[in-house]
């Protein structure tokens, strides 16, 4: 199945929302907390949803739609659109550029299109099933490969970022433990992958207490359309079908080369 026009207009959604989002930073945002100290949500992710959602809707009227802040309209069978307004929104709410726009696509349960765009400075990754996976910066478009980095100590790990010394989980430790080369922190999830799709890190892992499908969905299309892997801590496929939202299980993104001794460190260190 061709995804070009779809792509086009996923794209240009996620251009708009960008632009909705740094304009309400601009004008000011009020800040709430959901499930815990550090699960942000803003104005801006409510303006940004209520766009992304009505565009979706309007031009795809039978599909379906999971958004993190409008919840699930419809199920997971056949179309289902998966959307995040803002990844990062810790990074966002506090001034920082570490979050991005992501709109993804399933069919079936398996993701077929993602668009991940960072508006700060207008990063855009992409892909569709079989079209290849894309980073767009300025007017610099660059097609995906992940690294052929083979070994996990000399791989570039993409960690989480903590807020201050009191944003602390009890799971840390595996990221701080394992034998890399380099730890990049980062927020947003997209952006994570966003930087293994494009040979600028290897692998990252975490347990997603609070992650959903909406923040794998386009992340993971655009990962394996660059020669990429993304499974759960056991190396099983993702299950978009599953009942609920939230994943509540181990994450594993990595070129491919790596995954194997990275699952198999997580195995060793729960």
């Amino acid at each position: 199945m061709n995804y070009s026009q779809e792509l086009l207009n996923i794209i240009a959604i996620a251009r708009e929302a960008g632009r909705i989002v740094m304009q309400c930073r601009a004008d000011g945002i009020e800040i709430s907390t959901k499930s815990g100290e550090y699960d942000f949500l803003t104005t801006a992710d409510l303006a940004a949803d209520q766009y992304i959602v009505g565009e979706l809707k309007r031009l795809f009227p039978d599909d379906d739609i999971l958004s993190e802040e409008s919840g699930l309209d419809g199920n997971f069978d056949g179309r289902t659109w998966m959307i995040d307004p803002i990844d990062g929104t810790k990074s966002f709410a506090h001034g920082g550029d570490m979050f991005s726009i992501m709109i993804g696509l399933c069919l079936d349960g398996m993701p077929v299109l993602g668009v991940v765009y960072s508006p700060t400075d207008d990063v855009l990754y992409y892909a569709a099933k079989g079209q290849g996976a894309y980073r767009e910066a300025g007017d610099t478009k660059t097609k995906l490969e992940v690294s052929t980095i083979s070994q996990l100590s000399d791989a570039r790990l993409t960690t989480r970022l903590k807020l201050d010394e009191n944003d602390v989980r009890s799971t840390d430790y595996m990221e701080e433990d394992i034998l890399v080369q380099q730890r990049i922190p980062m927020s947003s999830i997209g952006l994570k992958i966003g930087l293994i799709s494009s040979d600028r890190a290897d692998v990252c892992f975490g347990v997603a207490t609070r992650a959903g499908k909406w923040d794998t969905c386009a992340p993971q299309a655009i990962l394996e359309e660059a020669g990429g892997m993304y499974t759960d801590g056991d190396g099983n496929d993702l299950d978009y079908k599953k009942e609920g939202s939230a994943w509540g299980i181990t994450l594993v993104a990595s070129n491919g080369a790596v995954h194997q001794q990275t699952l198999d460190y997580l195995e060793k260190h729960k």
